[in-house]
């Protein structure tokens, strides 16, 4: 007897977890570490303050940002970033700004002119 999708009942299934779980190699754990602090930091530059905890929600999205598009002007631009931790701090301060100055404009933290 067989089920609507195929298995028999009467048998046991197993599934076999991995013996360690990774998150990822030791740069992405820095990265994420400095867009916890450069979140912080863009916020206080912007002016802008939806809270802590958004703040270095935003770092942290930020700081992937930053990298991917640090990559893209490596890989388009020809511009040599470096590979060492200079270049993630950069790349996690340059994403988690961009990404305050855009949670700021749609936040209604920029005023505009009264007509």
């Amino acid at each position: 007897m067989t089920t609507a999708h195929g298995l028999r009942p009467d048998k046991d299934v197993t599934i076999q977890l991995p013996s360690n779980i990774t998150i990822g190699d030791q740069q992405t754990v820095l990265l994420v570490g400095l867009g916890l602090i450069a979140g912080l930091v863009a916020g206080r530059v912007v002016g802008h303050s939806p809270g802590i905890v958004i703040q270095m929600i935003i770092g942290v999205l930020g700081a992937f940002l930053g990298r991917w598009l640090l990559s893209r002007a490596r890989d388009q631009l020809g511009i040599d970033t470096g590979g060492g931790i200079i270049s993630l701090v950069f790349a996690a301060f340059l994403g988690a700004l961009v990404l305050m100055v855009v949670a700021r404009a749609f936040g209604g933290g920029f005023r505009r002119g009264s007509s």
